[in-house]
């Protein structure tokens, strides 16, 4: 292949990072043909900058640590393109330099490890047309949106009757976020993006998970691997096949070299849930991969670098194909590796009617935060940022219930706390609402976590 072939890929890069006049724009790789298309791709747009390139040759493998005199250059730069091979032993040193992209005003760091040249050749994986990739962009922000707000997500496959794991999420305590290579400055992702995951909380015990896409640092997977989880960990491993025992070996290297420090004993927890959502990605790299459309991936070991609290020697990816994601018990929203685009965009719809039962009148409300939420003329919306600044809004409920629960917070704004039974006293003095149709209001406003319910010992119902 020549040079002109990758042209497509390192355009849409130079594209993405908005590389402007006067920035400095560092490519770290072992691959110098990429990084000289990459500095090509900017020549040809136009753009007056500098652009070093730091080679590593093979070599001088692995590089275990960040040294003090990579820092200095990487925190000079405020463009960086990381091109380099994924070498299990260098995975501190990998997180050493995405770490930097918030320090001494930010930078963006662009992590492109084990990337190909035939991922930047015309309907490759960074190569999206225009049309695939607002597409991409717009389905990958809408599953990190499901994803923050869903309580629980179901795994199951349509080729394996084995695959069956419930993961709990934190809803907005904890919310997803979307890879699809627009970063702000002061972050980081991936190239080739489309993705969205999220940080879970607890997998179900027993529950049990097939691995039949690819593992981190693993050749192609000949034969399947079987997980089982207890306690967010894993705990058990099946495979038939070269595959499982190659997966231990793994686990036992990356465990047996790490320091203490880095807390060997949480390379087996469970620490990401992602789905796919780029249509040109294939079976090449694990980064590849796992955003093929339609694919799901786990994860275990550190995910202090998306903003997690789990630290451990490395990070672990696992990809699933064909399977069956289901949304709080009622949104299938894959479908034997088909992403159900309807639910998706309906998912934020909800009536409040289907919300029931009483709450007690004695019960008080406290609002959260106000900026999380704001009033509209006939609607309320619900405003979150991910751990890398990102913004998202959605209005809460169908139309109907974001009118009517909208007249519930212009009341419940006035004072913060209030008691239920004056909020029912208010509404049915003026006959707005009833007191059925008040309790529903209040539990949307608590699914969207706008509010607290407290008892009058001030616990938080």
């Amino acid at each position: 292949m020549y040079m002109d072939d990758f042209m497509p890929g390192a355009k849409a890069c130079v594209k993405l990072a908005e590389i402007k006049d006067g920035e400095r724009v560092l490519i770290i790789t072992d691959k110098p043909p990429l990084a000289d298309v990459i500095c090509k791709a900017i020549k040809e747009k136009g753009i007056e900058c500098e652009t070093p390139v730091i080679y590593l040759p093979h070599s001088l493998r692995p590089i275990k640590r960040l040294t003090d005199c990579f820092e200095k250059i990487i925190l000079k730069a405020d463009v960086v393109f990381n091109i380099i091979d994924d070498i299990v032993e260098e995975s501190i040193f990998r997180k050493g330099i995405v770490d930097l992209a918030n320090k001494n005003g930010g930078r963006k760091i662009f992590h492109m490890v084990s990337v190909r040249e035939d991922m930047f050749i015309a309907n490759g994986a960074l190569a999206l047309s225009e049309e695939d990739f607002n597409q991409m962009y717009e389905i990958t922000e809408k599953l990190a949106m499901v994803l923050t707000m869903a309580e629980k997500v179901k795994i199951n496959s349509a080729i394996y009757s084995e695959t069956n794991m419930e993961i709990e999420l934190d809803g907005f305590h904890n919310s997803a976020i979307v890879s699809t290579g627009n970063l702000l400055k002061g972050s980081w992702g991936n190239l080739p993006s489309g993705e969205a995951f999220v940080l879970p909380g607890n997998a179900r015990d027993g529950g049990r998970i097939l691995i039949d896409g690819a593992i981190s640092y693993m050749r192609p997977l000949n034969h399947p691997v079987l997980l089982e989880v207890l306690n967010n960990k894993i705990c058990v491993i099946q495979a038939a096949g070269k595959n499982g025992l190659e997966f231990e070996k793994l686990l036992k290297k990356i465990k047996d070299g790490a320091e203490k420090s880095e807390n060997p004993d949480n390379l087996k927890c469970l620490c990401e849930f992602g789905i796919g959502t780029n249509p040109n990605a294939g079976l090449t790299e694990i980064l590849e991969i796992e955003k093929i459309r339609g694919t799901i991936h786990i994860a275990i070991g550190d995910n202090s670098m998306f903003g997690g609290p789990i630290i451990a020697p490395n990070h672990i990816d696992m990809v699933v194909k064909r399977p069956i994601v289901t949304i709080d018990d009622t949104h299938r929203i894959i479908d034997g590796g088909f992403l159900n685009r309807q639910l998706i965009e309906n998912y934020f719809n909800i009536d409040y009617k289907v919300f029931d039962g009483e709450i007690s009148p004695d019960y008080m409300i406290k609002i959260k935060d106000g900026k999380s939420v704001i009033s509209h003329d006939k609607s309320l919306d619900k405003y979150w940022k991910d751990y890398r600044g990102r913004e998202y809004c959605c209005q809460i409920g169908d139309n109907s219930t974001s009118e009517k629960v909208n007249v519930l917070w212009e009341n419940l704004e006035k004072e913060k706390v209030k008691k239920i039974k004056d909020i029912i006293h208010h509404f049915q003095k003026n006959n707005i609402f009833d007191k059925r149709t008040i309790c529903q209001l209040i539990n949307v406003l608590k699914r969207y976590d706008a509010i607290d319910i407290v008892s009058s010992f001030s616990k938080v119902i």
